[in-house]
């Protein structure tokens, strides 16, 4: 997980979790987290297979909401502006989060959707995969 060096936040805390909970059916797997850390820490998130960890850093980069609590990134509440949180976050998980069966193009429209929400502007798309030296092509990810 990553942060942008920027200290015009709201908030001397680079994040923060208040009594953070997240249910799968009948499995808790966080069960009121309290942790914070502030600007330039360095932080290791150890445990066995299925203790949470993966699971509280999806929290924390918003792409799986808490069952209960509350998470602020630099200040900013997670629950009220989700997307203003992800301009300064950054998540890279173990599993891919791409679509094997969708084009390079459609797996960025669909993140977009997802989490960058640009809305149906075409050339932010093609701006950000000319950014990243891909083309819009209609190129399968093998």
């Amino acid at each position: 997980m990553g942060f942008l060096a920027n200290t015009n936040f709201i908030s001397d805390k680079a994040f923060k979790a208040l009594n953070v909970s997240r249910d799968f059916d009948q499995t808790k797997a966080l069960d009121k987290v309290n942790f914070e850390a502030n600007w330039g820490m360095t932080i290791g998130l150890f445990g066995h297979n299925g203790a949470g960890k993966s699971t509280l850093l999806k929290v924390f980069a918003g792409i799986s909401a808490p069952s209960s609590g509350s998470v602020e990134i630099a200040g900013i509440d997670l629950r009220k502006s989700r997307s203003r949180s992800n301009k300064i976050i950054g998540y890279v998980g173990h599993q891919s989060m791409l679509f094997q069966n969708l084009t390079i193009l459609e797996n960025g429209k669909q993140l977009d959707a997802e989490f960058i929400n640009l809305g149906d502007d075409e050339p932010s798309i093609d701006s950000w995969f000319f950014c990243t030296g891909l083309t819009s092509n209609n190129i399968l990810i093998k």
